[in-house]
C-alpha cells in the first residue's frame, strides 16, 4: 500500500514504532500531496542494500556544487600521499586495522 506521495505505509509504521516520527506528525500529514519527512526518508534509505545506498550516495554527492579550492587541495593531498607510499616513507593500512586502532585510543 502506498500513499500518493510514493512512500510505503510500512515505512511510516516503522518510523512510528521506533520514535522517528511521532503520532502528532503523522496525523498532520496530508496524504494527497505529502512531502516525505526527513526522518522517514532516512529510514527508507537505511533500508536499502549497501550497493543501492552507495549508488544513491554517489548521486547525492554529484548533485552538490563542487568547491574548486577543496577539489584542488584534495587532489594535491592525494598526490602527496601516493608519492609517499611509492617512496616507501608511508604504507597502506587496512581499514579494519585503522578502526581497531581508533577504538583502542578511545577506550
Amino acid at each position: 500500500m502506498l500513499f500518493t506521495s510514493g512512500f510505503h505505509v510500512d515505512t511510516v509504521r516503522v518510523a512510528l514504532l521506533y520514535g522517528i516520527l511521532d503520532t502528532s506528525q503523522y496525523h498532520r500529514m496530508d496524504r494527497r500531496v505529502m512531502a516525505i519527512p526527513l526522518e522517514v526518508l532516512e529510514a527508507e534509505v537505511l533500508g536499502l542494500s549497501p550497493a543501492e545506498r552507495s549508488r544513491l550516495l554517489d548521486k547525492l554527492l554529484a548533485s552538490l556544487d563542487p568547491d574548486p579550492e577543496w577539489e584542488k587541495a584534495w587532489a594535491q593531498e592525494a598526490d602527496r600521499r601516493e608519492a609517499a607510499i611509492e617512496a616507501g616513507t608511508a604504507k597502506w593500512i587496512a581499514g579494519d586495522e585503522v578502526v581497531a586502532r581508533l577504538r583502542a585510543q578511545l577506550k
